[in-house]
């Protein structure tokens, strides 16, 4: 198989299931895989959750993946761009593919992500479905590689289980 990394990220606040299925999901088609807990994502609002709180339940989640990593880099470079992140891990694997991993929901609306074009030269994307969101985006520049993840979606979301687990809840 030739040289391939997928970069997830998000807030994973907290860790769940449904981001063990993406993981379940990328581990045959990558070699290398990192998992990216977003500090301070630009296009949403910050979590509540400390990051070393998530980066901690991500490790621990993933942990038992050889060839699952997760990254501390957001920490110390954040607000960050996508295209700044992937371009800081062609440096560190620069043989490698780059595919960044993304949700049905991100992807309604990657269009509007900083230098899309760019980062659509860049890297490639994966897009794994999110509940209903659609796998379409006709704004999506045509030279982007883009691939679908064909294995159902999980219908959970970290939201969810924040408001079920809310002292008021």
């Amino acid at each position: 198989m030739p040289d391939t990394l997928a970069v997830f990220g998000g807030q994973f606040d907290p860790f769940h299931w449904g981001h063990d299925h993406v993981i379940r999901q990328l581990i045959p088609r990558f070699n290398q895989i990192i998992v990216l807990p977003c500090a301070h994502p630009p296009h949403r609002a910050v979590s509540s959750t400390p990051f070393h709180h998530r980066l901690a339940m991500t490790q621990q989640a993933t942990a038992h993946w050889p060839n699952v990593r997760v990254s501390d880099y957001d920490a110390h470079h954040s607000p960050n761009w996508a295209l700044h992140t992937l371009e800081h891990f062609q440096t560190q694997y620069p043989s490698a593919t780059l595919t960044l991993v993304i949700g049905s929901d991100q992807y309604q609306v990657l269009h509007t992500w900083y230098r899309i074009d760019d980062l659509c030269a860049f890297a490639h994307i994966f897009v794994v479905p999110r509940d209903t969101h659609p796998f379409t985006n006709p704004h999506i520049p045509v030279t982007a590689k883009v691939t679908h993840c064909a294995a159902p979606p999980r219908p959970l979301a970290a939201t969810a289980l924040r408001n079920r687990w809310a002292p008021d809840a």
